[in-house]
């Protein structure tokens, strides 16, 4: 069997070198479009890895909500019903200190108002006293 020559597929040899810059040409071209293919992949690829990060990151965060809303029912259902006793306690203690507070101040402002009665009747009759004399 006999190696052909690719000169021997053709007719001449301007023939032979045209075939070949347009085989170079089409490739590439082909070879760009390639490139291109590739860069659009990869950005593809990089638009997919966001979305699937943002995704976790949604997860992440409805977990963390999650989370927080499982604390707060245990509080209300289970924590706050143990203290309310407690805080209606200190309250109803605490308006009983109030009310004797008051009761307290207000014993000492009549027994102020009582020594100025006492004071004015005192210096009404060294008044008198002095007036007489």
């Amino acid at each position: 069997m006999e190696l052909k020559n690719p000169s021997n597929f053709f007719h001449n040899q301007e023939e032979s070198e045209s075939l070949v810059l347009e085989t170079g040409d089409s490739l590439r071209e082909e070879l760009s479009k390639v490139e291109n293919l590739s860069d659009q992949l990869s950005k593809l690829q990089q638009e997919i890895y966001q979305k699937v990060v943002e995704q976790d990151s949604v997860l992440i965060f409805k977990q963390q909500v999650s989370e927080l809303s499982n604390i707060v029912s245990n509080l209300i259902e289970n924590e706050i019903p143990k203290y309310k006793k407690q805080v209606a306690g200190n309250e109803i203690r605490l308006s009983s200190q109030v009310t004797n507070f008051k009761e307290d101040i207000d014993q000492k402002i009549e027994n102020f108002y009582q020594k100025i009665n006492e004071f004015n009747d005192v210096f009404a009759v060294l008044m008198l006293s002095a007036i007489i004399t």
